[in-house]
């Protein structure tokens, strides 16, 4: 171990990885090119002895939406989940890629391009609420 905690290479075996193993899906890869546990310039295709894989990547639609954002199903679910999977794989971080996908999903849902059943009920019952409101109001002039 060298003076700031983490392992050399040559102590870590650092070498070419391969699609099932590489450093861009693991636990202590920090991107651009950094690791917790090994010194020096790390590349997201290679590999060391201290792999350990993230955890459930990559996410469907429907492990996404009930462990990050319980207000998604259908299209919008797949789609965040797709958008949050692409990231980690490229070697970002779990936490970046859950809210880039949320605010994605969001913008998408804003613009009409991407929808899903809760959503829109949601925005029915936001309607009729709206549209409730403004007959009490002209009733009452």
């Amino acid at each position: 171990m060298s003076d700031t905690g983490k392992a050399s290479k040559a102590t870590a075996h650092y070498r070419p990885g391969t699609a099932a193993r590489h450093c861009g899906i693991c636990t202590m890869f920090r991107p651009p090119h950094s690791c917790i546990s090994v010194t020096g310039v790390i590349d997201k295709a290679d590999l060391c002895d201290y792999f350990k894989r993230k955890p459930n990547m990559p996410w469907t639609g429907k492990s996404f939406a009930a462990k990050h954002n319980k207000g998604l199903s259908g299209p919008a679910a797949n789609k965040a989940a797709s958008i949050a999977s692409a990231i980690v794989r490229g070697g970002g971080d779990e936490g970046v890629a859950i809210a880039t996908a949320n605010k994605r999903v969001k913008n998408l849902r804003k613009r009409g391009l991407i929808s899903d059943r809760q959503h829109e009920k949601m925005e029915t019952k936001a309607q009729e609420r709206r549209e409730h409101r403004t007959g009490i109001e002209q009733s009452t002039r």
